[in-house]
Formats: structure tokens, C-alpha cells, sequence
């Protein structure tokens, strides 16, 4: 017998769509992604959505001590309601079943790129597409890279791609020359790619500038990619661009 989900609104089914492409969105930033004034009708919409399981709080969801807007992530019947899209990769639903499981860090991270996608789109009218990695193609190339996001500018006329990976501390030291390598090797026959690097602090900044430009003086790059390491606050204030 086919399950029937409780109704909801499209606004509603927004909600659940944005959470699916970021994962992780506090209250405020849904306010934001859905262009809406009135944060009591967002607060009664989320809870609505809450109690009818299609999102869940992430109650333990703090920044430096302190309390932040409540963050939401997909419930059950968000999982539910978003196998019935056909625009969704069923696939990749798999993951969100473990929400609750995620580190505190997973959670920050997903919500710098909501922070990001609402920051650039709005002062770079020339971003004319932002890619999470639910939107990426259930059979694309990039998948076999998996970046942490990516965006598409339009400069005079060309439309050039950025890919974006974050790096954290807390990784085996291995780990950032492997990523680092991955990336080269993805794309070093691609034309006007640019690869950010965004990193957690100033010095693992200055590590992974070390790693790449090493990397990249021992490789011959037959396509135009062109690499920039910046930080969280460089990402913060937007100075992104090559």
C-alpha cells in the first residue's frame, strides 16, 4: 500500500528542497534562501514541517558558545517526500538517514556554504549557477572528484567554472596531499577551470599552498586551470575571484 505523507504547502516543499541541497540550514538562512520578510510565518512553517517529521532539530547545534538560530536537517518523511521527485537522485538519499550522526564540524561546514551560496549570489549577479553535491548529475564526471561545491561566473562573455573543496584540521596529515593530487589529476586537461582551496586557518592555508604549488611545478597542465588557497574569512569577505 502506498504511504500518504501529510499535506504541506509549496513553500513547504522549498524548505525541504533547500535542506536537501545543503544538508544542514538554520532558521535564519531559510528565511533568506526563500526571499520571505515575515519570520513568523517561516517559525510556523518549520514547525509544522517538524512536527509532522519531515525535518528535524539539530538541538545541540551551538557556534563559540553560543546559542544560534535552530538548525534543521531532513526527517523522515523529508525523506520520504523528496523519493517521489523526479528531479532527485534517489541514490543519494541513502546518506540522510544518518543525519544525527554528523560532527559538529559537518554541520559548520554545511551551513559556511549556505552562507557562501547566499553571500556571492547576491553580490555577483554573474553567478548564473551554484552547485551543491546533491545537484550534481547522478552520472556525471564529477562525482568521481566530489568537490564540496561549485559555481559557474559569466566573464566577459565566457562562462568559467569555479570548484570549491574545504579543508579542516583534524584529517591524517596524508590526507591533504591525496585531496590535493585528486584534483590535478581531475582536471589538468580542462579548459578556464579555477580550483578554490578554502581552509579553516592561516596555517593550514600556508600548508596546503605548499602541497599544491609543489604538486603543480612537478605536473605538465596542458588546460587553463589556475588554483587560489584562501581561508574562511577570505571566503567570508568574498575575495574569491581569479
Amino acid at each position: 500500500m502506498k504511504q500518504t505523507l501529510p499535506p504541506i504547502t509549496d513553500k513547504q516543499k522549498e524548505i525541504i528542497s533547500n535542506i536537501f541541497r545543503f544538508r544542514f540550514i538554520n532558521r535564519v538562512q531559510i528565511q533568506k534562501l526563500l526571499h520571505h520578510q515575515d519570520y513568523h510565518r517561516i517559525n510556523i512553517w518549520l514547525k509544522d514541517l517538524t512536527e509532522k517529521q519531515y525535518l528535524q532539530k539539530d538541538h545541540k547545534q551551538t557556534f563559540e558558545g553560543q546559542t544560534k538560530p535552530t538548525v534543521y536537517n531532513l526527517g523522515i518523511n523529508g525523506i520520504r517526500f523528496l523519493k517521489t521527485q523526479k528531479n532527485v537522485n534517489k541514490s543519494d538519499l541513502r546518506k540522510y538517514y544518518g543525519e544525527s550522526k554528523k560532527s559538529e564540524k559537518f554541520k559548520k561546514q554545511c551551513q559556511l556554504i549556505v552562507d557562501v551560496y547566499l553571500a556571492i549570489t547576491q553580490k555577483y549577479p554573474d553567478i548564473t549557477l551554484f552547485f551543491t553535491r546533491a545537484d550534481f548529475p547522478a552520472k556525471g564526471v564529477i562525482r568521481d572528484i566530489m568537490p564540496s561545491f561549485g559555481f559557474i561566473r559569466e566573464e566577459e562573455g565566457n562562462r568559467i567554472a569555479y570548484i570549491c573543496e574545504l579543508f579542516q584540521y583534524g584529517k591524517p596529515r596524508g590526507y591533504y596531499p591525496i585531496r590535493i593530487k585528486k584534483f590535478i589529476n581531475f582536471f589538468k586537461d580542462e579548459e578556464d577551470t579555477r580550483i578554490l582551496f578554502i581552509c579553516a586557518t592561516s596555517g593550514l592555508r600556508n600548508y596546503i599552498e605548499k602541497i599544491t604549488e609543489n604538486m603543480v611545478n612537478g605536473e605538465s597542465l596542458s588546460g587553463n586551470i589556475y588554483f587560489k588557497i584562501i581561508t574562511y574569512q577570505d571566503l567570508k569577505e568574498l575575495d574569491i575571484f581569479l
